[in-house]
């Protein structure tokens, strides 16, 4: 911005567009800022002027990196191919997943209607109990 426009702004919008609190800062970065590519302006017409300039010198500028032209593009079939296998490949993963839940709850279903509902805390118990004496042993061979 010219000192001419800064000037106008002031003269119309008073302190108000003025930095108040820090302008050491604000002097500080607008060296910075002007040590890079800088445009002054003297409007807001010469303001605009110089964005769509700026971007179309962006735009042309092939050395740059995040700007693809459409000819060298990724081919998007082939990605929206590999997505589609992907998501297919899930979809089975979790069918066989869920066959082997329910083939593993059927099985402890069986198990327990055979052994009757006693056997199956006979059984329960002799886990704990075999678990606990696994900790005790543990814990005595560490200590």
């Amino acid at each position: 911005m010219s000192q001419a426009f800064l000037d106008s702004k002031i003269e119309k919008h008073k302190l108000s567009v003025v930095e108040q609190t820090r302008p050491s800062d604000l002097r500080g970065f607008r060296d910075r800022v002007r040590k890079r590519m800088c445009t002054e302006f003297g409007n807001l017409d010469s303001l605009r002027l110089a964005v769509i300039l700026s971007l179309n010198d962006f735009a042309r500028d092939d050395s740059l990196p995040g700007w693809v032209r459409s000819d060298h593009a990724a081919d998007l079939k082939i990605a929206n191919d590999e997505i589609t296998r992907l998501r297919e490949e899930i979809a089975h993963l979790r069918e066989t997943a869920t066959k082997r839940s329910n083939a593993d709850n059927n099985r402890n279903s069986e198990v327990i209607s055979k052994i009757g509902a006693d056997g199956a805390k006979l059984l329960v118990d002799l886990i704990d109990s075999q678990s606990n004496h696994l900790i005790r042993d543990m814990n005595a061979d560490i200590l």
